[in-house]
């Protein structure tokens, strides 16, 4: 769905098109805005829309599905089964260009891998050029680069760790960009609790790294090496004052969570020299709270 944003915040409904696959869950724009890159979780589709010059879509250019297609298409699961088995088959879960726009990188929590793919610009069509296989039980779902260009991070969902990874914008024209450099946990040690991570942060100025988790329900905090691989260290686990935070985002030295399962959106003061959270007394009654996206006027 494409919505044009009124002079007074209202929001116009300007054309819906169908997303070529199923649990709809992350879109991004192209940096030229003439096609949009799309990602469907439930049966591991990735496709592209041609945009029109106000933004709407106009037409799917290019589909690109992964083995889970064809089981979702022969077994019908339902969500049961999908919550029994996270890894049973293929989930896409984000899409992400490389600084220089050469790539677009697309963590899939079911194979444990990240697929690196190439647009063409002229018809919309996506190819894959390669990916990089994780370690097993991973389950990577979101991905992120570092103001330089020169690292990325991968938030695992299914065993609470980011992965950073070196990215080599010269590699091969069919070779692989990323490898693995460190592996941190975003939870204590010896952790007994059901614990799954959600988004991944840099603070603005890339000085600090923020992950949600989920059911431990906390905000993981690391500082992030000023050079070299950018590599991370712990500084603190703190409680997100709320049940499941699903997402977060910035907003001048203001952190805002939404947790979803209890309803709320809280506001933390970012600490400039730590990194630290600390709460400003302000929490906000919002129905299923997914997603934080601060529009500043």
């Amino acid at each position: 769905s494409a919505f044009k944003v009124l002079p007074g915040g209202e929001v116009k409904l300007l054309k819906q098109l169908d997303a070529a696959g199923r649990s709809t869950c992350y879109v991004h724009k192209d940096r030229m805005s003439n096609f949009c890159l799309i990602v469907n979780y439930w049966d591991a589709t990735v496709s592209v829309a041609k945009l029109d010059k106000d933004g709407s879509p106009v037409e799917i250019t290019s589909v690109h599905r992964r083995s889970g297609f064809d089981y979702c298409n022969r077994h019908c699961p339902d969500r049961a089964e999908h919550l029994a088995h996270r890894q049973g088959w293929s989930h896409t879960h984000c899409v992400v260009p490389s600084p220089e726009d050469k790539f677009f990188f697309v963590p899939d929590l079911g194979e444990d891998k990240i697929h690196q793919f190439e647009l063409n610009r002229d018809n919309g069509e996506l190819r894959l050029v390669s990916n990089i296989q994780l370690k097993a039980g991973h389950g990577p779902r979101h991905f992120i680069f570092h103001p330089d260009g020169t690292v990325a991070f991968v938030v695992n969902e299914l065993d609470s760790t980011v992965d950073v990874l070196r990215y080599d914008a010269n590699a091969n024209k069919n070779d692989c960009a990323l490898s693995v450099v460190q592996t941190v946990s975003t939870v204590p040690r010896g952790l007994k609790q059901k614990s799954h991570c959600a988004e991944i942060k840099l603070r603005p100025d890339g000085k600090f790294l923020y992950v949600a988790n989920r059911f431990s329900d906390t905000i993981a905090i690391f500082a992030v090496a000023v050079d070299g691989d950018h590599k991370l260290t712990l500084v603190g686990i703190q409680s997100c004052l709320g049940c499941t935070p699903r997402h977060f985002s910035f907003y001048k030295n203001l952190m805002i969570v939404a947790n979803t399962d209890n309803d709320t959106v809280v506001l933390f003061d970012v600490d400039y020299r730590t990194g630290l959270l600390q709460y400003t007394g302000k929490t906000y009654d919002v129905c299923s709270p997914n997603f934080v996206s601060v529009i500043a006027g």
